[in-house]
């Protein structure tokens, strides 16, 4: 909706109370966290390729549990288009990583320690492949930067990806809409419960 204030027609109205109904539903949610002494991180990363039909450019979709709750979302259209759905899994994977290293660094700065290396579940089969082999070919080499920073981080020993089937991706909830028992899974697997 964000992405239409500025210029908003009847279906973004339409959405807009949509979201308002939600919201109103869901007052008495809350986040629950749990302590097992470690900051035990984990994270998910999930991207809709090209889902603008204006622009063609893709969703990315990142999310970090701590301690069984969420403690980072983000949900961000990218900048570029990009050529395939692999490609689009990787461009959120890097995301994720960066996001990563900031959330490492503030729990070290309060203290924590952190296990690593840190799982991120990924439902892309080809951009884990691309992500933990040195192999380059022609449908790959013009995102090389990329993929070099997620291959160091995992060379590093500080991120393991792990696939995870996309319908228990739970970074899908933060790429496109979907359908309303799909997103109470998604909400239970993120402790947000009434």
């Amino acid at each position: 909706l964000s992405r239409f204030a500025e210029n908003p027609c009847k279906e973004h109205y339409a959405g807009m109370k949509h979201l308002l109904r939600y919201l109103r539903g869901t007052t008495d949610y809350k986040l629950t966290y749990y302590s097992d002494g470690a900051a035990n991180l984990t994270g998910y990363t999930d991207a809709s390729f090209g889902d603008c039909v204006d622009t063609r450019r893709s969703t990315s979709g990142v999310l970090f549990m701590l301690s069984g709750g969420p403690v980072c979302w983000i949900s961000k259209m990218e900048r570029t288009v990009v050529l395939s759905s692999t490609e689009a899994e990787y461009t959120a994977l890097s995301r994720g990583v960066r996001e990563l290293h900031f959330l490492i660094n503030v729990l070290r700065d309060l203290g924590d320690r952190v296990t690593l290396p840190v799982t991120v579940f990924i439902d892309c089969q080809p951009a884990k492949f691309l992500a933990e082999s040195y192999v380059a070919n022609q449908r790959t080499k013009h995102f090389d930067v990329k993929l070099h920073h997620v291959r160091n981080n995992i060379k590093d020993g500080m991120v393991a990806l792990e696939y995870i089937p996309t319908e228990h991706q739970i970074a899908d909830c933060l790429t496109k809409a979907l359908a309303k028992e799909k997103i109470k899974v998604f909400v239970k697997k993120m402790n947000l419960s009434n």
